[in-house]
């Protein structure tokens, strides 16, 4: 099955299985698509951040078309995204946000995280410049700029989790107070927010 096939690649044991099952909701490998590694991170009791990453990355495998089975290995899953990563074309910055497909291209993120921005104003633009130049190679590029689209669920996932990874690099620098007043988790408010806070901070 799918689900022993998932356990195998990832080291997943029965019980972090039923954690998957009763703490994240996870009903079938479809599922994946809509996690993150935060979600695995925080809803799988005592798991490693190695798990936490294989976990992502076959998020991210199934997200952009792969199939699990028998023969599947997790350097079949590493090069899959490796080689969808190569395959971003112009088209992820276009105007229409809705045209972007859960399929173009692997997030670099997991292996190429987002630096922390520690507070000071003075540091920001050249965080921001990172920022554009690590995000604008993924499929959550055209959230730097525009609104995901409501209804749209993989979209909405996207920006879920880049809110995700701005938070952590905020969090990890200790600037997370800047996201504080946002009505949900959203990478597009955040960067809005993070653009306000430390324009505001420059003036």
């Amino acid at each position: 099955s799918t689900e022993m096939h998932l356990k195998r690649i990832t080291g997943l044991t029965d019980s972090q299985m039923d954690q998957l099952k009763n703490q994240i909701g996870y009903n079938e490998i479809d599922d994946l698509g809509m996690l993150n590694y935060g979600d695995f991170k925080n809803g799988i009791t005592g798991s490693s951040i190695i798990l936490c990453r294989k976990m992502e990355g076959v998020d991210q495998f199934i997200d952009n078309g792969g199939t699990l089975n028998a023969s599947t290995s997790m350097r079949d899953v590493i090069n899959f995204l490796k080689q969808a990563e190569k395959s971003v074309d112009n088209s992820a910055n276009g105007t229409n946000i809705t045209r972007i497909e859960s399929g173009r291209g692997a997030p670099k993120l997991c292996v190429n995280p987002l630096e922390p921005v520690d507070g000071q104003p003075i540091k920001y633009e050249k965080w921001e410049k990172g920022l554009r130049e690590t995000i604008g190679q993924t499929v959550y590029s055209p959230l730097l700029d525009l609104p995901p689209t409501t209804g749209d669920t993989i979209i909405e996932a996207r920006d879920k989790e880049l809110h995700f990874m701005l938070a952590k690099a905020l969090l990890d620098g200790s600037g997370m107070h800047i996201l504080s007043p946002l009505p949900k988790e959203s990478g597009h408010l955040a960067i809005k927010e993070i653009q306000e806070w430390y324009g505001s901070a420059a003036t």
